[in-house]
């Protein structure tokens, strides 16, 4: 089984607590999968993929970790999660995921369709998690790592997959913008 450093699972805490929109330490699908939550941002075409993506994220990564609690409702606590993704997230299955993730992704922020992500759209993809525009400006440079003032498909999928499989510090970990150590 691989080793997983203190530095991944503090990044995959500061992820957990931006899906985490009620912040009462647990996730439900309806966190990650609240009604509008891409659609206020993104036109409704790419918030449709972007939903589509998530729901299946959702369904692989953490219907796995749901526990159900006395009052009826399924959420997913961090340290369920966490061992879940433990066991998952270096299989095949997975990493060929990621790759049609990221690749779905970059075309659902890719509002205007020209190949490539602007700092502005990225901050619209970005704000979907609570990152504020200040905030994703860390992510965005990060992922930009030819410094072209804008993140090709290429660096954006290299971007996603790093943050899942970097152990330690790479541009790849602010794809989903600066962590939140405390969380």
């Amino acid at each position: 089984m691989a080793t997983f450093s203190t530095f991944w699972i503090k990044k995959l805490r500061s992820f957990f607590s931006k899906l985490d929109t009620d912040h009462d330490s647990m996730i439900t699908r309806e966190d990650v999968l609240a009604p509008g939550r891409y659609a206020h941002i993104l036109c409704l075409q790419n918030a449709a993929e972007l939903e589509a993506v998530w729901e299946t994220a959702w369904e692989m990564f953490f219907r796995p970790a749901e526990t159900q609690l006395e009052d009826g409702r399924k959420v997913v606590t961090f340290d369920g999660w966490i061992e879940i993704a433990k066991d998952v997230f270096l299989t095949k299955t997975t990493l060929e995921y990621n790759a049609a993730f990221s690749s779905t992704s970059f075309d659902a922020v890719d509002a205007d369709k020209n190949g490539e992500i602007s700092e502005c759209e990225f901050a619209l993809f970005l704000s979907c998690l609570g990152v504020s525009p200040v905030e994703s400006s860390v992510g965005f440079n990060a992922l930009d790592t030819n410094n072209d003032g804008k993140i090709s498909r290429q660096e954006f999928i290299d971007g996603g997959r790093n943050f899942w499989y970097d152990m330690e510090l790479s541009p790849g970990s602010y794809f989903y913008g600066p962590f939140k150590w405390d969380a």
